[in-house]
């Protein structure tokens, strides 16, 4: 089967493979990635930390990749339903040594979340694992899912 490409189709690839080098050059994010789900990268995908946010039932459960930080480089905060997360990634060069390559750059950011439902500001538990921060968060006993029963009528 033969398919017909025409001048106008190869302009908007051109133009398309311009606009990810520019990106690229302008705005230096290694984090952009190129045929993601085969879309074009954008700047959207540039938000960072990558975060996942679950309902698990009784809570909810946020990830988010931070690598290249610690504890104390994070902060958490929770606020009328918005969770924020903020935190620095700070990359030094060790003393006397000389760096050739440069991939990975201190980074600082904020990023907030409206959460879909109430939860106790009391009961959030936050783990630092491998480069994964893992926020639970207990939903309040309203928030929580019951279970009705079904009688049957005589």
């Amino acid at each position: 089967m033969f398919s017909r490409i025409t001048p106008f189709d190869r302009t908007f690839a051109l133009m398309d493979e311009w606009r990810r080098r520019m990106d690229r050059s302008f705005f230096d994010l290694p984090f952009v990635q190129d045929g993601a789900f085969d879309e074009p990268a954008s700047l959207s995908d540039a938000t960072w930390p990558r975060v996942q946010l679950f309902d698990a039932g009784a809570r909810l459960v946020l990830t988010a990749e931070v690598s290249g930080m610690n504890a104390n480089d994070l902060q958490i905060q929770l606020e009328n339903d918005v969770l924020t997360i903020s935190g620095e990634r700070k990359t030094q060069i060790p003393e006397g040594f000389k760096a050739h390559r440069r991939e990975r750059n201190s980074v600082s950011f904020t990023r907030s979340f409206n959460l879909p439902v109430k939860v106790d500001p009391e009961r959030v538990a936050a783990t630092l694992k491998d480069g994964v921060l893992t926020l639970e968060l207990e939903k309040t006993p309203e928030a929580k899912p019951r279970q009705i029963a079904v009688r049957t009528g005589n």
